[in-house]
């Protein structure tokens, strides 16, 4: 048997977005954390930064929920930016 739904076509893409923007935010927020603590030389300031970064990230992804969004291409772009 063939699978040739539509939404059978693109659900490893959909997979691919996840990872890669899970993959993303890690690195970005990793990076951005040693920069501050570069920059700042303060731990205590890195962390409160990285945590308000961290919020944002996870408020925009619960409104891409909420309105029914699919992560796409510009989604999954928007969420790592």
């Amino acid at each position: 048997m063939i699978q040739t739904s539509k939404p059978w076509t693109y659900m490893m893409q959909e997979r691919a977005f996840v990872t890669s923007a899970l993959q993303g935010i890690g690195i970005s927020i990793s990076f951005a954390f040693v920069v501050l603590i570069i920059a700042t030389r303060n731990i205590i300031q890195s962390i409160l930064s990285i945590f308000c970064v961290s919020v944002v990230i996870v408020s925009t992804v619960a409104i891409m929920n909420i309105k029914g969004w699919e992560l796409g291409v510009a989604e999954s772009v928007a969420v790592v930016v």
